[in-house]
């Protein structure tokens, strides 16, 4: 690698640890996902389609923000559920903090949410996500059946 290509990947990774967004938290029963952003009422949004019972429970805006993201994820890996999903309370969520946010990554600010205590047993969430499933089958059953409309639609104009 020649000395321009290494000052282009310097800087890159200078701009990165440099970068602030959000680093956020959010509940849903008994796990946790983990995940960062630079806009977090449009990433709240977006969860939110997904699974309306999500709730914010922590919050953190960053300097080194993706490094963060990276460093807590790796921190819980042993709690992972799927993805970005892990089974950790508030408490591990606070000792992390403690753990990794020094050096290149600076706190600029942390809020803490009150999660309303809808604790789902694994049985409720299996629930909701099953209904989620379903609704989404449904939708999908539809387009399906929108999409031979359109077929047998041009099939009748072609001849």
């Amino acid at each position: 690698m020649d000395s321009m290509n290494i000052d282009k990947e310097y800087d890159k990774l200078n701009k990165k640890l440099n970068a602030k967004g959000y680093l956020y938290f959010v509940r849903f029963g008994n796990i946790v996902k983990i995940g960062s952003t630079l806009n977090i009422d449009n990433r709240m949004s977006q969860l939110i389609v997904g699974n309306p019972f999500v709730q914010l429970s922590r919050l953190l805006y960053l300097k080194g923000y993706e490094l963060a993201e990276r460093k807590f994820q790796d921190y819980f890996k042993r709690y992972n559920v799927l993805g970005e999903w892990y089974n950790i309370s508030d408490s591990q969520i606070e000792q992390a903090k403690s753990d990794i946010i020094k050096g290149e990554i600076e706190l600029i600010d942390d809020k803490e949410y009150s999660v309303e205590e809808k604790s789902h047993s694994p049985y409720e969430e299996i629930t909701i996500l099953q209904g989620e499933n379903k609704s989404l089958k449904s939708e999908n059953k539809l387009l399906r059946q929108i999409i031979n409309e359109l077929h047998k639609t041009i099939k009748i104009k072609s001849k």
